[in-house]
């Protein structure tokens, strides 16, 4: 990759694409190398240059996005897209299409930021594969994140719902945690209490913890372990 990513534009709307370059060329480390009005110009572009990053609408004449997304899946595995829409109800099918990104018009730039920072990250190196079952799309201020079991440290039972700690954001899923359980498999996650899963990763210490024990996390988090999760817990860790 380039010092910057290069980034491809696909709107059908001109006022759109403008305001999307805008919002791009305010970030250092990233370029515009092109624009297109739709799918099969998009496609035109990449016979003649190499992106990083699509910045793609979903819902253009001709070729959607989707369709676009779909042509590229298997073809060109390394390109990152990201969808930029109007509309909430395509996430899923975003999903299916591997995107690291969907987020709503009008575009919060904040929100732009932060994913193109973990374009970036991702990028730069290449990641453990995982399969569909450990990505996650959770909702954060009227845009769906695209999270990987990688990028979480902790998630924790909230009634229906869990809520996955990332650094120092959370994300609130409709989901319940012994099914987010069956879904990560064998991705590194290791229950440690009835209500919560922690990273196997981000565990830096076992500490004692009024007559039993808690694990202290990279993220300075430091969580008791129920009595009956302690021996599964010492034998993922290899304790002795």
């Amino acid at each position: 990759m380039a010092d910057r990513l290069r980034v491809l534009v696909v709107d059908d709307e001109p006022a759109a694409i403008r305001r999307l370059v805008r919002l791009c060329e305010a970030l250092p480390d990233i370029q515009i190398a092109a624009t297109a009005s739709d799918g099969q110009e998009a496609l035109a572009v990449l016979d003649r240059i190499t992106v990083d990053l699509i910045l793609l609408d979903i819902e253009m004449p001709g070729m959607t996005g989707l369709a676009f997304a779909e042509h590229l899946v298997g073809r060109r595995p390394a390109l990152a897209i990201v969808f930029i829409t109007a509309f909430e109800r395509f996430a899923i099918q975003a999903f299916a299409v591997n995107a690291v990104g969907y987020l709503l018009k009008p575009v919060d730039p904040a929100l732009l930021r932060a994913t193109i920072d973990r374009v970036t990250l991702r990028t730069a190196a290449v990641p453990p594969p995982q399969g569909s079952d450990a990505v996650f799309w959770a909702p954060c201020r009227g845009t769906l994140v695209r999270l990987e079991a990688s990028d979480i440290d902790r998630i924790s039972g909230e009634d229906n719902y869990v809520r996955l700690h990332c650094g120092t954001m959370s994300y609130l899923v409709a989901e319940r945690l012994h099914a987010i359980e069956r879904r990560l498999g064998s991705s590194g996650f290791v229950r440690i209490h009835r209500s919560r899963l922690v990273n196997r990763d981000r565990i830096v210490a076992l500490v004692p913890d009024s007559g039993s024990w808690a694990v202290r996390l990279s993220s300075g988090a430091q969580l008791a372990v129920g009595r009956s999760f302690l021996p599964a817990l010492r034998q993922a860790l290899k304790v002795t």
